[in-house]
C-alpha cells in the first residue's frame, strides 16, 4: 500500500480456494501450482486481508471463464 502513488491501484489475479473446479479436482487442481502459490485465499479472505492492511474500495472481478480454464489445465 505504501508503495502505491496516491490514487494508485493494485491488481491481484489469483485462483480462489472456493472455485468449483478446486472441489472437483482436489489435489490435482491446476490452481494449486506449488510452489508458486504458497497460500490460496477465498474472495472473502483476500478482501479481509486487504482491508486489514489498509486498502479501501476493494472490488472483485471474476475471470471470463475461470471454470473452463481450470478444467482444461487440471489433470
Amino acid at each position: 500500500l505504501r508503495l502505491l502513488k496516491p490514487g494508485g491501484q493494485l491488481h491481484i489475479e489469483t485462483p480462489s480456494i472456493e472455485a468449483p473446479s478446486q472441489k472437483f479436482f482436489g489435489p490435482d487442481w491446476r490452481g494449486l501450482e506449488p510452489p508458486r502459490h504458497l497460500a490460496i485465499f477465498s474472495p472473502k479472505g483476500l478482501k479481509h486481508l486487504l482491508t486489514v492492511i489498509g486498502f479501501t474500495a476493494i472490488r472483485e472481478k471474476k475471470a471470463a471463464s475461470p471454470i473452463r480454464y481450470r478444467r482444461l489445465c487440471s489433470n
